[in-house]
């Protein structure tokens, strides 16, 4: 039997970024490479590509036209079908847990191929993501029978993986999104200016980032500072038309830098020039951004979510606030920070230091390989 590393492998995502050669996404499929014969990823995502596209060598993705999430899902279903059947890969990894990992279970268990179900980012276990609609909550009913019937389970989140591995025990792998410019935020010399004490906030513009406590921290540290610190917004979503009205309407466009999508270099450069990282999220498995500005020695504010405590200590290398925090908590820290530079220098030596104890020298290739014995041996 041929082994798993030298089988094609096909992936659900909804990670339109998979499209741009030069993301950072599509590049860590490239990376996939080492492993897998080829990458397929079928992509339900708003796009631009309109028929398959090979994006970098071996790495191939597939579009679904995406108009509504159900037909979306019937087309993703009939496009996952098709591929199978044509290179009859090794394993098919999902996304997440539900919709998409019902999809890839089923086709899975029809042509008799592992099915991987990730856990990205979401912690189903996490009460918010449970409450914060009847959609999530139909969701967290699913989820736990198709990673019952998944071959392997993988996830981002370091406690999420010790919880899932109470349930379903030794076919779950922790994978952290490990960024693939390393060496360029290693070697990164951090230019920060003395005023105005710069804050970053890098993330999806949806409900789980807690946009509307990101807004409230805006205004709060504007007015306990003036026009002392300023933020820089970088992501897109739905939220984001309702933010930018807001932030006009309370007048905070002077301490408030708006931006879209930016490039991989561009996000280098923020990492460079900004004192602090910030995210109030409500719910996280562990977001990439995090340990992006662990290896640039980016201290962080946060809130206690899963995934943050291997590199974001209270009072260590950053702040970390309970999730019935108010802004004005979050604006204190912020004001102090701002204030005790050395606290901040003392922030981010630390930081780096734990990046490097805990990741140092490992790549995703480090992690994902072990994955791929255990679903090779599945076979």
């Amino acid at each position: 039997m041929p082994s798993l590393e030298k089988q094609p492998v096909v992936m659900l995502s909804t990670d339109a970024s998979v499209g741009d050669a030069t993301s950072d996404t599509a590049r860590r499929m490239q990376v996939y490479t080492e492993l897998y014969a080829s990458v397929h990823v079928i992509l339900s995502a708003p796009t631009p590509l309109r028929e398959v596209r090979e994006v970098l060598p071996r790495v191939f993705v597939h579009p679904v036209p995406y108009r509504s999430k159900l037909l979306g899902l019937l087309r993703v279903s009939t496009t996952l079908g098709r591929v199978v059947r044509k290179i009859r890969p090794g394993s098919i990894i999902t996304q997440d847990p539900f919709l998409f990992g019902l999809v890839g279970l089923l086709v899975g268990k029809h042509f008799h191929i592992p099915m991987v179900a990730g856990v990205f980012g979401t912690d189903i276990h996490n009460v918010f993501i449970r409450t914060e609609s009847l959609k999530h909550r139909f969701y967290t009913l699913l989820a736990p029978h198709v990673l019952k019937r998944a071959d392997a389970i993988q996830t981002d989140g370091p406690e999420t993986v010790e919880r899932l591995k109470e349930e379903y025990g030794k076919k779950v792998f922790f994978k952290p999104m490990m960024p693939t410019d390393l060496d360029a935020l290693q070697t990164l010399s951090r230019n920060l200016s003395e005023s105005p004490f710069r804050i970053l906030f890098m993330g999806r513009f949806v409900l789980q980032k807690n946009i509307p406590l990101l807004l409230e921290i805006i205004d709060t540290t504007k007015r306990a500072t003036g026009n002392g610190v300023r933020f820089t917004i970088v992501g897109k979503g739905r939220e984001r038309a309702w933010f930018e009205q807001q932030v006009h309407r309370r007048g905070l466009d002077g301490v408030c830098d708006m931006r879209g999508v930016v490039s991989r270099h561009d996000i280098v450069g923020l990492f460079s020039s900004h004192h602090v990282l910030l995210l109030p999220s409500r719910y996280e498995g562990f977001p990439r951004v995090f340990m992006e500005a662990a290896v640039a020695g980016m201290p962080v504010i946060a809130a206690e979510v899963g995934g943050i405590k291997g590199l974001v200590m209270d009072e260590k290398t950053g702040y970390v606030l309970s999730q019935e925090a108010k802004s004005e908590a979050y604006a204190e820290k912020i004001t102090h920070l701002s204030s005790h530079r050395d606290v901040l220098e003392g922030f981010s030596r630390n930081i780096k230091e734990a990046f490097q104890k805990e990741y140092g020298g490992k790549t995703v290739l480090d992690y994902q390989r072990p994955l791929v014995e255990f679903v090779s041996s599945r076979r």
